[in-house]
């Protein structure tokens, strides 16, 4: 017989006591405890979402097994990874106590110490991490920007009390079609002994990733297997994400997000200029969503078209210009309201650009072939890109540098003579990246 209590009065009225259960394994000569806390909200009036909890096994009155002599005065906590000590009675009783979260559940497997238990390293995908050089907070989220020296890392545990000797971790890139090995580690655990206390070690590897890195790695964390033990459990897969370089945050310092900023008209530093027929009025520039341009564009009815265009903030020094050999992956998101028209196509988009020798690119149309066009409506906010500017010809995107980046949104009113009703295009732009490629 099993039992878990729960030695407090003061649980709220909709409180679910937990539940817990023994069993044993296939060759009935190990005996383990389950136990969970079914309950997912406030325990006490103090609005803790901890709570204690007794445990209790009366072993003569367990269903006839031969585990029930493996009942000893400690225990190995598989959630905790650790050693837990439980205290023997009279009669064939034992107890512990525990405290648990919401939703916690603990899985224990009772173990004689006066016996060596076998070294067995065990890693799941939480134990791993990873940190940028310089950096020492240790993050879960398993991603950089190309060209960063990612420090790579998982904890091994040592789920027995003898000690595992050297043990090698290679870290295995399988993104490739010829897996690649990136790194490896040697560990050395000394085993388990006090209470409560893991025996475990970090194996780390600095991955100086690069341009060529750019995108989904599978990488596995293998350390050696040690006699004797499940070498399962000595494995794991993850995924990294190595994401491209982006021009604004890298060279600028300062990303195109179209952050507010007082000293221009339109609200943010990250446009230079703008240039044909936007609204110049103090109800033509709006700041009614902080980080976004907001601006409206009016009808030239003197050409039958909306037209509007933007210079991209590039510092003026030679060292800080777009090297158009490097970043050439444009992408940005957009939201325009166009009234004028049912079609879900807002407008259409223009690129030009001049080189560090001062030639002039002109306007080239950016969408078309791409399959990607301007949503519209207030409700059709767009992710476009990332377009490589190289790919079209036109836009004579090679191996040089760009001091000035423009990007036009044009729409033509049809037929002509234009309708006496024609309404203004507002355009809203949340940022803008240029970002390099994988070589």
């Amino acid at each position: 017989m099993a039992e878990i209590t729960v030695p407090d009065s003061g649980l709220v009225e909709n409180f679910v006591s937990p539940r817990i259960r023994i069993f044993y394994n296939e060759s009935n000569d190990h005996a383990y405890l389950f136990y969970m806390n079914r309950f997912c909200g406030e325990y006490y009036t103090g609005n803790t979402d901890l709570i204690p909890v007794d445990i209790s096994i009366q072993g003569t009155q367990l269903p006839e097994s031969p585990a029930n002599q493996y009942l000893f005065e400690d225990a190995l906590d598989h959630s905790r990874r650790c050693l837990v000590p439980v205290e023997a009675g009279a009669r064939d009783w034992y107890f512990f106590d525990d405290t648990l979260a919401a939703g916690e559940s603990r899985l224990l497997e009772f173990v004689d110490l006066n016996s060596a238990i076998q070294a067995d390293l065990r890693v799941t995908s939480p134990d791993v991490f990873c940190y940028s050089e310089g950096l020492f907070n240790r993050r879960r989220e398993l991603r950089c920007k190309a060209g960063t020296n990612l420090n790579l890392g998982a904890t091994f545990y040592n789920m027995g009390t003898d000690s595992t000797g050297d043990v090698e971790v290679t870290f295995t890139d399988h993104s490739e079609a010829s897996p690649s090995v990136i790194g490896t580690d040697t560990l050395n655990l000394s085993g388990l002994s006090g209470d409560y206390e893991p025996d475990s070690t970090s194996a780390v590897i600095t991955w100086n990733t690069d341009a060529g890195d750019i995108g989904i790695h599978v990488i596995e964390i293998s350390a050696d297997s040690i006699s004797g033990e499940d070498y399962f459990d000595n494995t794991i897969f993850v995924t990294v994400l190595v994401e491209p370089r982006d021009y604004a945050t890298e060279v600028r310092r300062d990303t195109w997000d179209m952050d507010y900023d007082s000293t221009s008209n339109w609200h943010t530093g990250d446009i230079d200029a703008i240039d044909f027929n936007w609204d110049t009025t103090s109800t033509g520039w709006t700041d009614s969503v902080s980080g976004m341009f907001e601006g409206v564009l009016d009808y030239d009815t003197s050409t039958g078209w909306f037209k509007g265009a933007i210079s991209l903030a590039i510092p003026d020094s030679v060292s800080k210009y777009i090297n158009t050999g490097t970043y050439h992956m444009l992408s940005f998101g957009i939201v325009v309201n166009n009234p004028n028209t049912l079609s879900d196509n807002a407008c259409n988009m223009k690129f030009a650009w001049r080189d560090a020798l001062n030639n002039w690119n002109d306007y080239v149309g950016l969408l078309a072939g791409t399959g990607y066009h301007v949503g519209n409506g207030w409700d059709r906010w767009s992710v476009i890109g990332p377009i490589d500017l190289k790919a079209d010809t036109s836009l004579h995107w090679g191996d040089g540098n760009a001091k000035e980046l423009w990007i036009r949104f044009q729409y033509s009113i049809t037929p002509q003579p234009e309708p006496l009703d024609t309404l203004p295009l507002d355009i809203r732009i949340g940022w803008v990246r240029l970002e390099e490629s994988a070589q």
